[in-house]
C-alpha cells in the first residue's frame, strides 16, 4: 500500500520537519509527502486561494486512490479505530491512500466532496505543519498496532 500526504506549504526547516522525518524513517509503509507551494497566492481572496490550491491538489491525487481530507468536520477516530480503518483500506482494491491537508484557509468544497472520507484530529485547530506530524505519528502507531508492537499502550 502506498500512502501519500498531499499538503499545502513546505516545511522549510520548520520545527515539525525533524519529527516528521523521524516517523517517516520508522514507517515501513511506502509514504510520499507532496508539498504544494502557495507563495504566489498572497494577493488573492480566500475563495481564489482555495480554488488555486484545489487545482494543485487535484493534480497530485493518484488515480484509483482512496482520498481522505483532513477537515475539522470529519470523523474522529481512536488510534485503534484508525489502525483498523487503515487496515481495511489495505484489504480493499485501492492502490494508495491520499491524505489531503489544506492550508490556513482550509480545503475547497470540491476537495471535500471528492474525498471518500473526512477525518478530524479533534475540535481544536492545528497548524498544517503540525497536522502532518500528527498524521504520520498516527500512521506509525497504526503500523505498530497492526504488527502487535508494544509502541501503543491500550
Amino acid at each position: 500500500m502506498n500512502i501519500n500526504i498531499i499538503s499545502i506549504g513546505k516545511f522549510n526547516n520548520s520545527v515539525f520537519e525533524q519529527s516528521f522525518l523521524n516517523y517517516k524513517k520508522r514507517l515501513s509503509w511506502n509514504l510520499e509527502l507532496k508539498e504544494i507551494e502557495n507563495k504566489k497566492f498572497n494577493n488573492l481572496t480566500i475563495n481564489q486561494i482555495k480554488s488555486k490550491e484545489e487545482e494543485l491538489i487535484i493534480k497530485n491525487i493518484k488515480k484509483d486512490s482512496y482520498i481522505i481530507a483532513l477537515d475539522e468536520g470529519g470523523r474522529q477516530f481512536t488510534s485503534m479505530e484508525f489502525s483498523r480503518f487503515i487496515q481495511d483500506k489495505f484489504l480493499q482494491s485501492f492502490k494508495s491512500i491520499d491524505f489531503i491537508i489544506g492550508g490556513s484557509n482550509g480545503l475547497s468544497e470540491n476537495i471535500i466532496k471528492k474525498s471518500h472520507k473526512k477525518i478530524s484530529f479533534g475540535k481544536m485547530t492545528f497548524p498544517h505543519m503540525m497536522a502532518r506530524t500528527i498524521l504520520i505519528e498516527q500512521l506509525y502507531r497504526s503500523q505498530t498496532i497492526l504488527e502487535g508492537h508494544p509502541y501503543h499502550k491500550e
